[in-house]
């Protein structure tokens, strides 16, 4: 083989592994990205449904506290 042949090789070899390695980056960022995604939403959730609890207490003290200054 002539160097010029060899060279061509080596550069597409190492265009290969570029692609192959930037697809495993994107891969295993899309995987990340997706349980980011999830933990938020799961603790988006948790906050709602914990901030209706609250809502709920408040609304039962202000209503026990107006009957007992109409009393």
């Amino acid at each position: 083989m002539s160097d010029a042949i060899i060279i061509a090789l080596i550069g597409g070899v190492v265009s290969l592994v570029g692609i192959g390695l930037g697809g495993y980056i994107n891969y295993r960022l899309s995987k990340i990205h997706r349980q980011i995604n999830s933990r938020m939403d799961e603790l988006l959730k948790m906050n709602k449904a914990s901030s209706r609890a609250e809502g709920k207490l408040e609304g039962k003290a202000e209503e026990k506290e107006k009957q007992k200054k109409s009393l």
